[in-house]
């Protein structure tokens, strides 16, 4: 009874593992204080990584995308990692709901418009037996519930692929185009939609671009992608 009690209310902080005072869940008050949510002012519309100079983004020039906007809610360093990391790896999707919580904060000070549809970058089969959920699927659905729209899994996996943290940032540009298919019943779902990607950890944001490639055969009116992380 004790495990459970301490996975559903734990005694100490996920992040620096100091004790918990009773009013705090998860994160102590210096950890949460942490969680600054990353501003788009000065950002990258399509990698959302950190402009440095006046003339745009040189990771991005000539580059066409697939999705119209792109963004994270934190940096992957910190508490925001430790949560993710809680939610991938040590089995705890009741995660996924506070995760959530923080992406609607993020949804509000982005300003996007209310989406029509969400979804979620799939898993493949064995992904999902190993892990018993798909964390970005969790966080999907939490938004989901916060904005009252409609949860669709649009896409599916169609090949194995590598972990994409054990790949470098060349290895995933060349990720099959074929790495992603459409569910043929969301055809109709698709067009002339305002779509929200979700996923848990954008590094180059490859794995976006090969699933909003997908979307955008369909003729949405606009794809928007938000994960929880951003790193480079």
């Amino acid at each position: 009874m004790h495990s459970i009690w301490s996975l559903l209310a734990p005694e100490h902080c996920v992040h620096c593992l100091e004790p918990l005072a009773m009013s705090h869940k998860l994160l102590c008050q210096c950890c949460f204080d942490q969680l600054d949510l990353l501003c788009s002012i000065n950002r990258c519309p399509f990698c959302f990584c950190e402009l440095t100079h006046a003339g745009g983004c040189d990771r991005c020039k000539g580059n066409l995308r697939s999705f119209d906007y792109l963004a994270s809610a934190f940096e992957y360093m910190g508490p925001a990692k430790t949560l993710i990391h809680e939610l991938k790896y040590r089995n705890h999707p009741t995660l996924a709901k506070t995760c959530a919580a923080f992406l609607l904060l993020q949804l509000h000070e982005l300003r996007w418009p209310t989406p029509d549809v969400i979804t979620y970058i799939p898993q493949s089969f064995l992904r999902a037996l190993d892990r018993g959920y798909n964390q970005s699927e969790l966080m999907a659905l939490g938004l989901g519930i916060f904005l009252q729209r409609p949860v669709a899994r649009l896409l599916k996996k169609v090949s194995p692929t590598l972990s994409q943290t054990s790949v470098t940032a060349e290895e995933r540009k060349k990720l099959s185009d074929e790495h992603f298919a459409l569910k043929k019943q969301n055809k109709v779902i698709l067009e002339d939609a305002v779509i929200l990607l979700i996923d848990d950890v954008c590094t180059t944001g490859t794995t976006l671009e090969r699933a909003a490639s997908i979307l955008r055969a369909y003729c949405p009116k606009r794809i928007y992608a938000l994960t929880f992380c951003h790193t480079e």
